[in-house]
């Protein structure tokens, strides 16, 4: 009895540490320029602290261009996530693409539900699939490259301004010079 018991303890807390959860940092020079309020998003491992999500402000549709709320996360395991719609009241919701069948609750003007996996989302309130927002739930990253391979241009985190720089490529004899431009 004794030894399945401890397989049990053993499997439940793999389970547990299995979960992680990153939230990336907003740069500081997007902070307020590409803020979107229309949302409000929050994400939690099972049961654990809600963390915010920065919403950012995106253009959409090539049409007619269209402001709407974005937000991204990394994350194994399972992870409960909120979404507040700050504008109006909420009649109903809908989370797409609808063939995932994720089950959500409403409650007033927030809708909860629960990802086990990564996925790339739709969430829309009274039918709006305009100004919706875009949930992009990420699996980790596993193979980060290394900011001093000299064939890798990091930017680092408090990168935020529009730039343009050249620079050699030495390691392509194809491409001696290329122009980068770079705007948040």
């Amino acid at each position: 009895m004794k030894p399945v018991i401890y397989l049990i303890i053993w499997a439940l807390s793999g389970q547990l540490y299995a979960q992680e959860l990153v939230i990336h940092t907003v740069p500081t020079g997007v902070l307020y320029s590409q803020h979107n309020d229309d949302y409000t998003v929050r994400v939690r491992k099972p049961g654990g602290p809600w963390h915010d999500l920065f919403e950012y402000n995106v253009q959409v549709d090539l049409d007619k261009v269209r402001d709407a709320s974005m937000v991204f996360f990394d994350f194994s395991g399972t992870v409960e996530v909120a979404v507040r719609k700050n504008n109006g009241l909420v009649q109903a919701a809908r989370i797409r693409p609808l063939s995932y069948q994720i089950q959500s609750k409403h409650e007033g003007n927030t809708l909860y539900f629960t990802l086990t996996q990564p996925r790339k989302l739709s969430i829309e309130f009274n039918g709006d699939k305009l100004q919706n927002l875009h949930l992009f739930a990420n699996p980790l990253e596993t193979t980060k490259p290394d900011p001093k391979d000299p064939n890798v241009i990091y930017f680092g985190p408090e990168f935020t301004r529009q730039m343009t720089s050249q620079a050699m490529c030495s390691k392509s004899p194809a491409i001696k010079r290329y122009t980068l431009t770079v705007g948040l």
